[in-house]
């Protein structure tokens, strides 16, 4: 064994001993330190992520949306704790010992660990600190806030798996077995988009959450969100698996298995599971997808993340509204009855016109002036039950009525009464967040070609499966058409829906570190206040004529 390899041995032992003092590593010296520069040889990973994170990720900035320290501009700054300060109700420097933002005060009186503990409730989402790192980390944060969400904040904490992870047999490590170590699974679709939208719909097991007081006090609304054009948007630090070219692993082991016995040893003194080591990447990543004779590394990565994505994100707001409504019910503090940001915001937040040339607001099934819940997650999930059932009618029906039922059951206990009976709600909820569940480890197992991006496309079109009265909903759907259209590498796929160059569904996000959330609303807002159903309908009539009904 080489020295290199027999430091890495040792160090991996002495880590899993150190577990309980420490989970997360130095990000400067860790991760940022080795992924400036592409890693040599290495056909899996020739991203440079820290130079996309660092300098055009809107997450590397996140800390600093709370407080904006420019010097260059002192009048941004102030005008941002003034923001800040207004939802908070205090100075966000009143909940830090000292002037830096480096360590959240400790003890004191009442009132001081109540601001302590609401301004970790923004530092979930704004920085890297989950509440699992609480104990270990009371007053500290496991990395330093001033990088926003980094590396560890997505990837989970690094103590264990960072050693092991440089070994190319890591690869054929089961994403449980990773998980043992602290390693978050991003590569499976729907554990990605469970990973976004915690932050970006809601995740109350891990205190993220933004309640309606703080939107009523100036916290930007969150836009719905669809995972395709996020990730494109942020703009990626990865390559899509689709565009890797065949790397170790990929397929088959070495000849040699001795070769490979330095790098196993690595493996297991980490604390890697002997059942979690597979043969090859893809036996370990996908394995039901496998025993179908399916190749998830010939997949159109915007079409997967699009349908897949769907389903998940549907299922994150559903266990939301579920958690929120049994803490509620069961009368824990915090959690007063109606929270209603957990409802469809334009259910109230409408402009107040008659125009007959327009039609009505959707209205809900039951008794006008009760608000639904948020319809724009819907039609992404039915998109992924016509993934799962093959795009067969037959078989879409039978698909989607197990995610229906409890669908049906959570709205009618929404409306039954004024903002619905929380006791009434959690059941149901639980019960569509488990069947979305299943739904999107279905339509994981899918091929997603063109032809399945096709048909996904052409179902989008048919305005009779959408609500196109809701400017959400219509949004949604076409962020969704414009994905599965760049699976080609169409660039008119970025001209859909503009009308001699309006973007009137404003479609473009705040992305990258130059654009602004603050000044978003000033177009996002116009845009939804004057969005025209019938308009946006006879564009989808007009995009089903241009496409033949099969691929």
């Amino acid at each position: 064994m080489t020295l290199c390899r027999a430091l890495v041995a040792v160090c991996c032992a002495c880590l899993a001993l150190a577990q309980a003092r420490a989970q997360y590593l130095t990000t400067e010296s860790g991760c940022l330190s080795c992924h400036k520069v592409p890693p040599p040889d290495n056909l899996f990973c020739r991203a440079v992520p820290v130079e996309v994170w660092a300098q055009t990720d809107k997450h590397s900035r996140a800390f600093h949306l709370l407080h904006e320290t420019d010097p260059a501009d002192p009048a941004k700054g102030d005008a941002k704790r003034t923001l800040v300060k207004q939802i908070l109700g205090f100075d966000l420097a009143g909940a830090f010992d000292g002037p830096n933002y480096q360590r959240l005060k400790a003890g004191g009186d009442a009132e001081t660990t109540r601001k302590v503990a609401v301004v970790k409730s923004c530092l979930r989402c704004h920085a890297t600190w989950p509440i699992a790192a609480d104990e270990r980390y009371p007053t500290r944060p496991p990395a330093p806030l001033a990088l926003g969400v980094s590396c560890q904040a997505c990837h989970g904490p690094s103590a264990r798996w960072d050693l092991p992870h440089r070994e190319q047999v890591w690869r054929t490590v089961t994403p449980a077995g990773k998980a043992e170590l602290g390693f978050t699974d991003v590569r499976t679709t729907a554990a990605k988009a469970g990973l976004c939208t915690s932050c970006h719909i809601g995740n109350l097991a891990e205190g993220k959450f933004v309640k309606h007081e703080w939107y009523a006090a100036g916290h930007p609304p969150l836009p719905s969100f669809e995972l395709a054009t996020f990730e494109a948007e942020m703009p990626m630090h990865w390559i899509p698996l689709a565009k890797k070219p065949k790397f170790e692993f990929r397929d088959d082991r070495p000849a040699d298995e001795g070769a490979l016995a330095d790098q196993l040893d690595t493996l297991k003194r980490a604390g890697v599971p002997a059942a979690a080591i597979k043969p090859t990447y893809r036996a370990a990543n996908f394995p039901d997808a496998a025993a179908k004779g399916l190749d998830p590394t010939r997949d159109l990565p915007q079409a997967r993340s699009a349908v897949v994505a769907g389903a998940a994100t549907l299922e994150t707001y559903a266990r939301l509204v579920g958690e929120y409504s049994r803490k509620s019910a069961a009368g824990e503090p915090g959690f007063a009855w109606p929270e209603l940001a957990l409802y469809d915001c334009a259910a109230c937040h409408h402009r107040l016109r008659y125009d007959p040339a327009l039609e009505r607001r959707p209205m809900p099934r039951g008794v006008p002036g009760r608000p639904p819940l948020a319809r724009w997650p819907q039609r992404g999930a039915l998109l992924a039950a016509e993934q799962a059932a093959g795009y067969d009618a037959g078989q879409e029906a039978d698909r989607w009525k197990t995610v229906r039922q409890p669908l049906a059951e959570l709205e009618a206990a929404v409306l039954a009464t004024p903002f619905g009976d929380p006791a009434s709600m959690q059941m149901p909820a639980e019960a569509l967040a488990d069947a979305l569940f299943q739904l999107a480890a279905d339509a994981s197992n899918t091929a997603f070609d063109a032809a399945a991006a096709h048909r996904a496309a052409y179902s989008l079109t048919d305005a009779t499966h959408l609500e196109t009265a809701d400017y959400t909903s219509a949004r949604q759907t076409a962020w969704l058409l414009r994905q599965l259209f760049a699976h080609q590498g169409n660039e008119d796929a970025r001209r859909l829906f503009l009308d001699k160059g309006e973007d009137y569904l404003h479609l473009q996000l705040p992305s990258k570190q130059q654009g602004s959330v603050i000044g978003n609303l000033y177009r996002w807002l116009p845009a939804a206040a004057a969005y025209d159903p019938m308009r946006f309908r006879d564009e989808l009539g007009v995009l089903r004529k241009s496409m033949p009904r099969d691929p």
